[in-house]
């Protein structure tokens, strides 16, 4: 049992680093990715991308494993999770991608809702150990709440990322659906997480109750997390 705990420790570690790593690219390459997002370069800077996006779907996979031993849902969560790598990779491959508008919007829609549902799982999964397990010491509490806060982040960042597939122009511009988008989603999700000035000042009205809804959630995670500590003291 012990083993099991501290595998499932390195891999939370592991995850916040990612998550972190995936994060500063977004927030540094999504103006990049818009300006090369026809170039060559594409074919060296996306492939990178893609491969830290896999790291993170098989992260998330492995903790859901610890979380679910057996049963139809774990079956059904490593089904989309399958169906995410299958998609990124056909969807996204700088070298052979799909080509057919209609059919990359699609599997673009079907990356960005089944790795949605996934985090939100492992996120209410994530919160109850966190909230629920008593017997955590404040070290794995850490490590499980900045998975959280970030994944909360990323999650945004497909909810975000999700208007712009179904309205390119949501964000009061268009914006061409694919890593430049998904990496710009991030950068508006922290930016709401964060309250700093949105980018996109003619955004529809629905991006901006989102933006609100996600500083409101933010907010109240913490002061339940700071709550949580103190009751523990």
């Amino acid at each position: 049992m012990g083993g099991n705990s501290k595998s499932e420790d390195r891999r939370y570690r592991f995850l916040v680093i990612v998550q972190l790593a995936l994060l500063f690219l977004g927030l540094s390459l999504s103006d990049l990715l818009f300006m090369i997002s026809s170039s060559r370069w594409t074919k060296l800077l996306i492939p990178f991308f893609l491969v830290l996006g896999l790291v993170y779907v098989w992260l998330i996979w492995l903790l859901l494993r610890a979380k679910f031993r057996k049963g139809f849902l774990r079956g059904l969560l490593g089904l989309l999770l399958f169906i995410v790598v299958l998609l990124s990779i056909s969807a996204e491959n700088p070298f052979y991608r799909i080509s057919e508008p209609g059919l990359r919007q699609a599997s673009l829609f079907a990356i960005h809702t089944s790795i949605l549902l996934v985090e939100a799982l492992l996120i209410y999964k994530i919160l109850i150990d966190v909230f629920g397990n008593y017997d955590l010491a404040m070290s794995q509490r850490l490590w499980r709440t900045s998975a959280v806060y970030l994944l909360m982040a990323i999650a945004f960042g497909s909810v975000y990322d999700l208007m712009v597939i179904l309205n390119p122009e949501v964000m009061g511009k268009y914006l061409h659906a694919g890593f430049g988008s998904y990496a710009e989603s991030m950068v508006i999700s922290l930016s709401g997480m964060l309250k700093l000035p949105m980018r996109y000042m003619e955004a529809l009205p629905l991006v901006k109750k989102v933006l609100l809804l996600q500083s409101v959630w933010n907010d109240l995670f913490i002061a339940l997390l700071v709550g949580n500590i103190l009751a523990k003291k």
